[in-house]
Parts: structure tokens; C-alpha cells; sequence
């Protein structure tokens, strides 16, 4: 029972925190796929720059799912917390980025295998090495609390 309680209650809150992120996932894609096409220098350093932003974001993301599992919060507080902790932890948040990054990359230039690749690890394996990032921090916050 307290399952599904706190399901129904992550549900609720999860709602509004997915469909932001599949919003920044969409406008990312498609201002890089808008770019794509063009070869000037401009638009490739502007490429760079909204790779690192959207890097950036999916950490953030990454706290923002963590503290909803682990804390009760308004979604606004959620975020602001989640940006908080990207910014107050930045040698840990450049680390997921790269393992972000790393995984993202390796699934375009891997594509043949991706799919499968995909299916058997999903999302799951670079968040399992996220989570050995970020659990130390929460275990920080936890102890200071």
C-alpha cells in the first residue's frame, strides 16, 4: 500500500518534471538537426555550446529525479534544489556530463548496435554510475540534516 501511495504521489510530480525534460530534449534536437545542414564556424561553435547547455540540463534532470525519489518538495523547489546541487557539486555534475556524453555519442556512432544495445541497457546503466555520483552528496546533505 504505501507502494502505491507514493507512487501516485511521485506520479503527480513527475508528470510536469518529464514533460519539461522531453521539452528541452525536443528543442535540443531540433536546433541541432536545424544547424546540422549549415558549415559555417558560427554555427558550429553555437552546436558546442547548446551540446554543453542540453549536457548540462540532463544532469540537472538527473538531480531533479533524485530529489523527487528521496524528498518532498513543490516541483519549482525540485528544480531550484536540482540546480543547486548541479552548480554546488561541479566536478561531480562535469563527470555525469561526460558519462552523459560518453553514452549519447557511443549510441550515434554505434548505431547498428545501439538498438540492442539500447534494449538490454537503457537509460539504466549510465544512471547506475550517476547514482554513484550524487549518492554521496545526498548522504552529505543527510548527515549535515
Amino acid at each position: 500500500r504505501m507502494f502505491i501511495k507514493s507512487f501516485k504521489e511521485n506520479f503527480k510530480q513527475g508528470i510536469p518534471e518529464g514533460l519539461l525534460f522531453l521539452l528541452m530534449a525536443v528543442v535540443t534536437f531540433v536546433d541541432l538537426w536545424a544547424m546540422h545542414a549549415s558549415d559555417s564556424k558560427m554555427l558550429t561553435f553555437l552546436m558546442i555550446l547548446i551540446s554543453i547547455i542540453a549536457a548540462f540540463l540532463i544532469v540537472v534532470f538527473v538531480y531533479i529525479f533524485a530529489l523527487q525519489s528521496r524528498y518532498e518538495n513543490t516541483v519549482k523547489e525540485t528544480i531550484f534544489n536540482a540546480f543547486k546541487l548541479a552548480i554546488g557539486n561541479l566536478p561531480r555534475t562535469i563527470v555525469m556530463m561526460i558519462l552523459w556524453a560518453i553514452w549519447i555519442m557511443g549510441m550515434i556512432y554505434f548505431h547498428h548496435f545501439s538498438l540492442l544495445v539500447f534494449l538490454i541497457y537503457g537509460l539504466t546503466l549510465p544512471g547506475y554510475f550517476c547514482t554513484m555520483l550524487y549518492d554521496p552528496v545526498f548522504a552529505k546533505l543527510e548527515k549535515t540534516e
